[in-house]
Order: structure tokens, then C-alpha cells, then sequence
């Protein structure tokens, strides 16, 4: 019996864990990618080197449905949102429809904001960047990913990529 995916059914999002954020049109969740290095040197072609447990800067976009005096002033204060997601899709042997929650969570800065595009007769669609520091999720409780980047967690796939590294650092 497996879990076949269809779409996002609806979603709330907390700006500091309580108050809910009004107006947003969709997110882009961010890209996990590794740190690489390229080696090159006597008798060896250059190759990529892929650094297990360092990952590039991790951003992520909002897009709102509209200008709004809410959309994420912060003041230069950290931005922190959990996103809860109830994800539509249908059990494979039964053909019976499934719910799975999703749970993403992030703290970082606005990193930048773009206005939109201003029409007659037409709908704003301001974005801001956040720059992350931190990024889990969740999907019916299982962690996903969960990259700390003050506090050495990285979890990719569900599986801890810094354990080995951790245990040699003791």
C-alpha cells in the first residue's frame, strides 16, 4: 500500500509560531545542495568533490497576493515561520483518498523584497527572499531534511549525514 501524491490542499502559516500570515500566494521551499570542491592534481583529473554535511546558503521565497503593510516587516529582526500543510493524495490499493501533514519550519532573514508590478486593473504580487539559517520538514511526523547551520544538524533524506563526522569530532 503505498501513498500515491496529488496536491496541497491548504496551508497555514505562522509568522512567529502564533500569528497567522494573510495574503500569501505560494512559497518556494529551498534547494538542499551540498558544498563542492573541485580536485585537481598530479596523475588525477579534476573532479568534483561533493562535502558531505556542508551545504550552500539555503534561501527561500515568499510571493503575496497583494501589497500589505504585514508582509514581513520585520524591523531587521529574524523571521521565523512554521507552514502546516495538509497534503491530498490517494491510497494506491484502496483508491481511497489520504491526508499526510506537512510541517516546514524556518528561521533566517529577509534578504530582499521586490514591489511587483503595479497595473490598471491589475494584481501586486510582492516577493521578499529570506536568507535561512534553519530549515526542517516534516511529512506525518518524519523529519525530511532539517539543516542547522548554527548547531551542526543536517538531516537529508531522513537520514543524519553528520554522524560520522560527529563521532570523530567526539
Amino acid at each position: 500500500m503505498a501513498h500515491l501524491p496529488g496536491v496541497i490542499n491548504d496551508v497555514i502559516i505562522k509568522l512567529g509560531g502564533s500569528e497567522e500570515l494573510i495574503g500569501v500566494g505560494s512559497i518556494t521551499l529551498p534547494d538542499v545542495e551540498n558544498k563542492t570542491e573541485e580536485v585537481t592534481g598530479l596523475g588525477v583529473g579534476a573532479h568534483e568533490v561533493v562535502i558531505q554535511g556542508l551545504y550552500n546558503s539555503l534561501s527561500m521565497t515568499i510571493k503575496f497576493l497583494g501589497m500589505a503593510k504585514s508582509s514581513l516587516v520585520t524591523k531587521g529582526k529574524s523571521v521565523n515561520l512554521v507552514m502546516i500543510a495538509a497534503a491530498q493524495g490517494v491510497n494506491d490499493s484502496e483508491h481511497s483518498l489520504e491526508f499526510k501533514k506537512i510541517i516546514v519550519t524556518v528561521k533566517g532573514a529577509v534578504k530582499s523584497s521586490k514591489g511587483g508590478e503595479i497595473s490598471h486593473g491589475g494584481k501586486v504580487e510582492p516577493e521578499k527572499t529570506l536568507a535561512l539559517t534553519y530549515y526542517k520538514l516534516e511529512i506525518d511526523g518524519e523529519v525530511q531534511h532539517e539543516i542547522d547551520v548554527f548547531n551542526k544538524i543536517a538531516i537529508v533524506d531522513g537520514e543524519n549525514v553528520r554522524e560520522v563526522i560527529d563521532s570523530i569530532l567526539g
